[in-house]
Protein backbone atom coordinates (compact mmCIF):
# COMPACT_ATOMS: atom_id res chain seq x y z
CA UNK A 1 0.00 0.00 0.00
CA UNK A 2 1.19 3.76 -0.80
CA UNK A 3 0.37 6.42 1.51
CA UNK A 4 0.18 9.98 0.22
CA UNK A 5 -0.22 13.42 1.62
CA UNK A 6 -0.48 16.57 -0.63
CA UNK A 7 0.07 20.21 0.92
CA UNK A 8 -1.08 23.19 -0.08
CA UNK A 9 1.13 26.29 0.50
CA UNK A 10 -1.17 29.50 1.61
CA UNK A 11 0.99 31.41 3.78
CA UNK A 12 2.17 34.09 1.95
CA UNK A 13 5.77 32.77 1.64
CA UNK A 14 8.09 29.82 0.42
CA UNK A 15 7.84 27.05 3.18
CA UNK A 16 9.87 24.01 3.66
CA UNK A 17 7.28 21.30 4.58
CA UNK A 18 8.73 18.21 6.27
CA UNK A 19 7.09 14.69 7.11
CA UNK A 20 8.37 13.45 10.54
CA UNK A 21 7.69 9.92 11.85
CA UNK A 22 6.59 9.69 15.36
CA UNK A 23 7.10 6.10 17.75
CA UNK A 24 4.69 6.66 20.87
CA UNK A 25 6.09 3.20 22.24
CA UNK A 26 8.12 5.14 24.66
CA UNK A 27 11.33 3.60 23.44
CA UNK A 28 14.38 6.15 24.13
CA UNK A 29 14.44 7.51 20.17
CA UNK A 30 14.65 10.63 18.41
CA UNK A 31 12.21 11.75 15.32
CA UNK A 32 14.59 12.85 12.67
CA UNK A 33 13.03 15.45 9.44
CA UNK A 34 12.75 12.63 7.14
CA UNK A 35 11.25 13.82 4.47
CA UNK A 36 11.93 17.83 3.39
CA UNK A 37 10.29 19.83 0.01
CA UNK A 38 10.70 23.53 -0.13
CA UNK A 39 6.97 24.92 -1.70
CA UNK A 40 6.73 28.08 -3.00
CA UNK A 41 3.23 30.19 -2.17
CA UNK A 42 0.42 28.89 -4.09
CA UNK A 43 2.71 25.70 -4.70
CA UNK A 44 1.24 22.31 -4.20
CA UNK A 45 3.67 19.19 -3.70
CA UNK A 46 3.28 15.76 -2.59
CA UNK A 47 4.84 13.03 -0.67
CA UNK A 48 3.98 9.46 -1.52
CA UNK A 49 5.74 6.18 0.01
CA UNK A 50 5.35 2.65 0.13
CA UNK A 51 4.34 1.57 4.37
CA UNK A 52 6.64 -1.76 3.93
CA UNK A 53 9.85 -0.18 2.80
CA UNK A 54 11.53 -0.47 6.09
CA UNK A 55 15.19 -0.32 6.79
CA UNK A 56 17.56 -0.97 9.73
CA UNK A 57 21.34 0.75 9.67
CA UNK A 58 23.25 3.00 11.93
CA UNK A 59 24.79 6.33 11.20
CA UNK A 60 26.76 9.19 12.84
CA UNK A 61 26.26 12.65 13.99
CA UNK A 62 28.91 15.38 14.97
CA UNK A 63 28.07 15.41 18.76
CA UNK A 64 26.10 13.55 20.82
CA UNK A 65 22.42 13.19 19.61
CA UNK A 66 20.53 15.90 20.58
CA UNK A 67 17.91 18.43 18.89
CA UNK A 68 19.31 20.58 15.88
CA UNK A 69 22.34 17.64 15.31
CA UNK A 70 22.20 16.38 11.53
CA UNK A 71 22.20 12.22 11.56
CA UNK A 72 24.40 10.85 8.83
CA UNK A 73 23.87 7.24 7.53
CA UNK A 74 26.75 4.89 7.89
CA UNK A 75 25.74 1.82 5.44
CA UNK A 76 23.07 1.92 2.88
CA UNK A 77 20.23 0.54 4.84
CA UNK A 78 19.28 -3.07 5.23
CA UNK A 79 16.08 -3.88 3.77
CA UNK A 80 13.95 -5.14 6.67
CA UNK A 81 10.16 -7.29 6.64
CA UNK A 82 8.61 -6.42 10.20
CA UNK A 83 5.28 -8.19 9.22
CA UNK A 84 6.73 -11.15 6.27
CA UNK A 85 6.87 -14.50 7.69
CA UNK A 86 10.67 -15.43 7.07
CA UNK A 87 11.63 -11.57 6.34
CA UNK A 88 14.38 -10.48 8.04
CA UNK A 89 13.82 -8.32 10.71
CA UNK A 90 16.84 -8.46 12.62
CA UNK A 91 20.28 -6.38 11.77
CA UNK A 92 23.65 -6.96 13.84
CA UNK A 93 26.21 -3.70 14.19
CA UNK A 94 29.58 -4.29 14.88
CA UNK A 95 32.75 -2.26 15.16
CA UNK A 96 36.62 -3.31 13.78
CA UNK A 97 39.45 -1.23 13.24
CA UNK A 98 37.49 0.44 10.11
CA UNK A 99 34.61 1.45 12.06
CA UNK A 100 30.89 0.25 12.43
CA UNK A 101 29.84 -1.74 10.00
CA UNK A 102 26.45 -3.84 9.31
CA UNK A 103 26.12 -7.54 9.81
CA UNK A 104 24.39 -9.98 7.93
CA UNK A 105 20.37 -9.81 8.09
CA UNK A 106 18.09 -12.18 9.89
CA UNK A 107 15.01 -13.40 10.67
CA UNK A 108 13.45 -14.22 14.10
CA UNK A 109 10.92 -15.74 14.15
CA UNK A 110 9.86 -14.75 17.39
CA UNK A 111 9.47 -10.71 17.22
CA UNK A 112 6.36 -10.09 15.58
CA UNK A 113 5.22 -6.13 13.92
CA UNK A 114 8.68 -4.79 15.33
CA UNK A 115 12.07 -4.71 13.61
CA UNK A 116 15.45 -5.05 15.80
CA UNK A 117 19.15 -4.12 15.89
CA UNK A 118 21.39 -5.36 18.06
CA UNK A 119 25.20 -4.33 19.06
CA UNK A 120 27.64 -6.93 20.54
CA UNK A 121 30.81 -5.77 22.49
CA UNK A 122 33.32 -5.34 19.68
CA UNK A 123 33.04 -1.42 20.80
CA UNK A 124 33.19 0.82 23.61
CA UNK A 125 30.98 3.52 24.87
CA UNK A 126 33.37 5.95 24.10
CA UNK A 127 33.40 4.19 20.68
CA UNK A 128 29.92 5.27 20.21
CA UNK A 129 29.07 8.84 21.75
CA UNK A 130 27.92 9.55 17.89
CA UNK A 131 26.57 6.78 16.60
CA UNK A 132 22.91 6.36 16.03
CA UNK A 133 21.26 2.95 15.30
CA UNK A 134 18.18 3.56 12.64
CA UNK A 135 15.22 2.88 10.90
CA UNK A 136 14.93 3.67 7.66
CA UNK A 137 11.39 4.78 5.60
CA UNK A 138 11.93 4.31 1.66
CA UNK A 139 15.18 4.68 2.46
CA UNK A 140 15.42 7.72 4.58
CA UNK A 141 16.69 7.66 7.99
CA UNK A 142 13.34 8.47 9.80
CA UNK A 143 14.29 7.26 13.62
CA UNK A 144 16.94 6.92 15.49
CA UNK A 145 18.47 5.79 19.28
CA UNK A 146 21.91 6.20 20.60
CA UNK A 147 23.97 3.38 20.02
CA UNK A 148 26.07 1.76 23.06
CA UNK A 149 27.48 -1.79 23.16
CA UNK A 150 25.93 -5.02 24.21
CA UNK A 151 22.31 -3.52 23.59
CA UNK A 152 19.35 -4.80 21.32
CA UNK A 153 16.82 -1.59 19.85
CA UNK A 154 13.28 -2.23 19.07
CA UNK A 155 11.15 -0.01 16.67
CA UNK A 156 7.86 -0.89 17.37
CA UNK A 157 6.25 -0.94 13.50
CA UNK A 158 2.27 -0.46 14.98
CA UNK A 159 3.53 2.44 17.02
CA UNK A 160 4.36 5.01 13.89
CA UNK A 161 2.82 8.13 13.43
CA UNK A 162 3.31 10.69 10.31
CA UNK A 163 3.32 14.35 11.28
CA UNK A 164 3.68 17.29 8.90
CA UNK A 165 5.47 20.28 10.20
CA UNK A 166 6.81 23.15 8.47
CA UNK A 167 10.84 23.82 9.61
CA UNK A 168 13.54 25.67 9.18
CA UNK A 169 15.70 22.29 10.00
CA UNK A 170 17.64 20.28 7.24
CA UNK A 171 16.71 16.67 6.14
CA UNK A 172 18.25 14.20 9.24
CA UNK A 173 17.90 16.77 11.39
CA UNK A 174 16.69 15.81 15.19
CA UNK A 175 13.24 17.09 15.91
CA UNK A 176 12.18 18.21 19.25
CA UNK A 177 10.63 15.06 21.49
CA UNK A 178 6.73 14.80 20.22
CA UNK A 179 5.32 15.82 23.54
CA UNK A 180 7.12 19.83 23.25
CA UNK A 181 6.48 19.76 20.05
CA UNK A 182 2.76 18.83 20.60
CA UNK A 183 3.17 21.01 23.76
CA UNK A 184 3.66 24.54 21.76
Amino acid sequence: MTYSVSVTNKSGLQQNVAVYIGDSSGNNDFSLVWWLKPVNNSGNTTFSWDENDFGLGWGNTSESIDIGVKFSQGQDPTPAFPNVVGGNNVLPVSYNNAGFFSGAPYSDNKITDKLEVSTDSSFTVSNSLTMGIALFINKLPAIIMQGSPNMTYYFMIPKLSYYLVVTDFKQGVVLPAMDSIHDS
